[in-house]
């Protein structure tokens, strides 16, 4: 794609125009991309993902810090934004490595997983989970998936980790407790009586 084209950087989900980007699916080749780099030394692919990364970057929703669940160029096709994958592409934020330019985009993230964190949107008794992000009417999922959960906790402590490098203790502090919450709910609230699975 053109340079200037707004999905400059994004990895379609399938052959074609980039009319079904997925923001989580490009939070894993990021990973993906990144571990070659790692284990091949061949830059194009680091080089690839850094530019899915300034997609990522680029399309962010500015009012709440989340993804949308599909994107057409640089354009939401859907109103729905999945808390698993803004917790995805948090992940795949930090597997990029630590980047001050980007440091606003993972508080902002940050945020939108603390917000499902919070009764007052998610519903139900003060558990520790996470909601499940939101529909495509703008109202809080306030159902509390194991999976959702789990990628919430790890994104909430590279998002402290990020805070903390960056200097800002209190976010570094408040992101660390959200994460440990959702830990505590996993084991307590997810866990299956036998203990044995979630």
């Amino acid at each position: 794609l053109d340079f200037n084209s707004p999905a400059y950087g994004a990895i379609n989900n399938v052959t074609g125009d980039p009319t079904w980007i997925i923001p989580g699916e490009n939070a894993v080749a990021i990973m993906g991309l990144v571990t070659a780099y790692r284990l091949t030394g061949e830059n194009l692919y680091l080089q690839r993902a850094q530019l899915a990364g300034d997609y990522l970057v680029k399309v962010q929703d500015a009012t709440n810090g989340a993804w949308y669940d599909q994107y057409s160029f640089g354009a939401p096709v859907t109103n729905a934004q999945s808390l698993g994958q803004t917790a995805e592409v948090m992940m795949a934020l930090d597997k990029l490595g630590y980047d001050l330019a980007r440091y606003g985009t993972m508080q902002k993230a940050a945020q939108f997983l603390l917000d499902n964190q919070n009764t007052a949107y998610k519903g139900g008794q003060d558990d520790g989970l996470v909601g499940g992000g939101k529909d495509s009417s703008g109202n809080y999922n306030t159902w509390r998936w194991t999976s959702d959960n789990a990628y919430a906790y790890q994104a909430l402590n590279v998002a402290s980790t990020w805070a903390a490098l960056r200097g800002d203790t209190s976010s570094a502090a408040q992101d660390k407790q959200a994460a440990n919450r959702i830990l505590t709910g996993l084991n307590t609230i997810l866990i299956d009586p036998s203990g044995t699975h979630w």
